[in-house]
C-alpha cells in the first residue's frame, strides 16, 4: 500500500484525491534550501511574513501567481503533499480531499478537533469570493493544530500553508521564468515520502514562548533589543513591547491586546495591527520598511515623522491631516 502511494505521488501532477502538487517561492538557492528541508532544518517566517503561522507557505494553482512572477524570490520549489488533515475553505478542495462537499467545521469534526476549536470555526462566515477571509480568523486558533490550511486570497490566489514542512516532499525546482524543472533524487526523498503517504506530522511545530522572549528582550541593554528575523505574536496576550525593540522582518501584532507601540520602534519588514482594538495611536519616529497595515483600529491619526516604506492600509481617520509625504502610500 505506502509503496502504491509513493508511485502516486511522484507520477500525478494535480490535486486528486488527497494528493497534490504545490509551489514554495523563495530567495534561499537549491543547494541550501533542498538540504536545510530535507534535513528538518526549516526556520519558517523569515521572508515576507506568516500571516497564518508559521510554516511553509505554497499556492496550488502557479500560473498567474506572485509566486510564478518571483515576487518571493529567484526560485521555485515544486512539492507533493498529502492534504488529509488539512482544514479546507475552497469547497473544491475538500471535496477531492474528503471525497464529500464537507464544510470546514464538519472537516474538523472529522479529523477529531477539541470541541472548542469546533465552536469557533462554526462561527466564522466563509465568503463566496476569497476564502483567505475565513481562513485568516481561523488560523489564529487553527495554527500548529492541524496539517495546514487552504484557502483562496486576493494576492497569492489557491494557497496551501502546510504547518509542518516535513510531510511535503519536494521534487523538483527551477528559477523563476525557466521551462523545464530540475528533479530531485529519488532516493533522497524517501523518509518524506513515508511520512507524507502514512500521514504523519508534528503538531505545534513552532510554537514558541514569546511572553518569555519579550521579557528577557525588556531587561537587556536598549541597543541589544534585536530580533533578526520575523516576529509573530498574532494572538499573543501582550499589552505593550520592550522600548526601542527593533524587528530586521515583519512585525505581526494582528488580534493581540496591544494598548501602545514603543518609542524607538523600527521595522524592517512590515507592521501588521490589525484587529488590535486597543490600540489608538502610533509613536513619533517610528520606522517601517514594508507596508503598515491597521485594518480595524482606533488609530485615526499618523505621526509627522512616521517612515512607511510599503503601502498604507486600513487608515480611517481624517486624510487632509496625513503628513505630506505619506499621501501617495494610502
Amino acid at each position: 500500500m505506502i509503496r502504491q502511494l509513493i508511485r502516486e505521488m511522484l507520477l500525478n501532477e494535480e490535486v486528486y484525491g488527497a494528493q497534490a502538487v504545490v509551489y514554495h517561492g523563495s530567495k534561499t538557492a537549491p543547494d541550501v534550501f533542498i538540504p536545510t528541508l530535507l534535513d528538518d532544518k526549516f526556520n519558517p517566517g523569515k521572508g515576507a511574513g506568516a500571516m497564518y503561522g508559521k510554516g511553509l507557505y505554497c499556492v496550488y494553482d502557479l500560473e498567474g501567481t506572485q509566486t510564478e512572477k518571483g515576487s518571493y524570490g529567484d526560485y521555485i520549489y515544486k512539492f507533493k503533499v498529502n492534504l488529509y488533515g488539512f482544514i479546507c475553505f475552497d469547497p473544491e478542495v475538500a471535496q477531492l480531499v474528503y471525497r464529500r462537499p464537507l464544510t470546514p467545521v464538519e472537516q474538523a469534526q472529522e479529523l477529531g478537533l477539541d470541541e472548542t476549536l469546533i465552536k469557533k470555526l462554526g462561527r466564522i462566515r466563509i465568503g463566496a469570493r476569497f476564502t483567505s477571509d475565513a481562513a485568516l480568523p481561523a488560523s489564529k486558533f487553527l495554527k500548529g493544530k492541524v496539517k495546514g490550511l487552504i484557502f483562496t486570497g486576493s494576492r497569492d490566489g489557491r494557497v496551501a500553508l502546510i504547518y509542518d514542512p516535513t510531510v511535503a516532499v519536494l521534487f523538483a525546482s527551477k528559477r523563476v521564468g525557466d521551462k523545464s524543472w530540475t528533479p530531485l533524487d529519488k532516493t533522497s526523498l524517501k523518509p518524506a515520502l513515508r511520512k507524507s503517504a502514512l500521514g504523519d506530522w508534528e503538531a505545534e511545530k513552532y510554537d514558541f514562548d514569546f511572553v518569555t522572549l519579550l521579557a528577557k528582550l525588556s531587561k537587556l541593554p536598549v541597543d541589544k533589543r534585536v530580533v533578526k528575523g520575523y516576529l509573530n505574536l498574532m494572538n499573543v496576550d501582550i499589552t505593550s513591547l520592550p522600548a526601542d525593540l527593533k524587528v530586521g522582518g515583519s512585525l505581526n501584532l494582528y488580534e493581540t491586546n496591544i494598548k501602545s507601540l514603543p518609542a524607538g520602534l523600527k521595522v524592517g519588514g512590515s507592521l501588521y495591527l490589525g484587529y488590535a482594538k486597543r490600540i489608538k495611536s502610533l509613536p513619533a519616529g517610528l520606522e517601517v520598511g514594508g507596508d503598515l497595515e491597521m485594518n480595524w483600529t482606533r488609530i485615526q491619526s499618523l505621526p509627522a515623522d512616521l517612515q512607511v516604506g510599503g503601502r498604507i492600509w486600513g487608515f480611517d481617520g481624517d486624510r487632509s491631516q496625513v503628513p505630506r509625504h505619506l499621501k501617495g502610500k494610502i
